[in-house]
């Protein structure tokens, strides 16, 4: 796959390269700009092929540290999804959803590292006739 930015200075090419599993699920994610490797994403499922786990070598800590984590309910939807961000003070962002009995999603909520909420949307639908 080709990521290609344009702007008025130009375009900017990435080129992505994807390998699967023995499942077929992708597995690994390496990014190459001007012919060098410049990332590398590992993706982990559970027994269920469901994506659980993005992660990525952290060279601070010089090991592999997930950049995003995800939890399911006992139907398969996500419920919460854990996300890293790229500053030092907030860690990290817990996002949790909430689905009607039609399986749509009514609430997302976003909390920091000390569980405070920080964001919410609610969502109606109206179904026409």
């Amino acid at each position: 796959m080709l990521r290609i930015i344009r702007s008025a200075e130009g375009s900017d090419t990435l080129q992505i390269i994807f390998t699967t599993d023995e499942y077929g699920n992708i597995g690994e994610e390496k990014t190459i700009k001007k012919g060098i490797e410049t990332g590398n994403l590992l993706y982990y499922y559970d027994n269920k092929s469901r994506l659980t786990d993005i992660v990525r070598y952290n060279t601070r800590a010089r090991k592999l540290l997930p950049d995003i984590m995800f939890e399911y309910d006992e139907i398969g939807r996500v419920i919460q999804k854990i996300t890293t961000t790229s500053s030092l003070h907030m860690g990290y962002l817990i996002w949790r959803y909430i689905y009607d009995n039609n399986g749509l999603k009514i609430k997302e909520a976003v909390f920091n590292k000390d569980k405070q909420i920080t964001g919410k949307i609610e969502y109606s639908y109206t179904y026409g006739q």
